[in-house]
């Protein structure tokens, strides 16, 4: 069983590329992901998290083409 998470958000800073010894390209991203919720009085409350993670790209060259721009 393999488990998915799909996170939408905005990227905090440009992502920190480098390549391991044998060649494969990584990046480090942090995301910026925001929630909103209903609150116990039932207004609207927004939390925003930052997360970070490291991400294997097979197509990484592509991925940072895009972002810069």
């Amino acid at each position: 069983m393999i488990n998915q998470v799909v996170l939408v958000g905005r990227l905090t800073k440009d992502p920190e590329l480098r390549y391991t010894a044998d060649g494969a390209a990584v990046a480090n991203i942090t995301l910026a992901v925001t929630r909103n919720f209903r609150n116990a009085e039932g207004g609207i409350d927004t939390h925003t998290r930052q997360v970070s993670g490291i991400k294997f790209f097979r197509m990484i060259r592509m991925f940072e083409k895009s972002i810069k721009g």
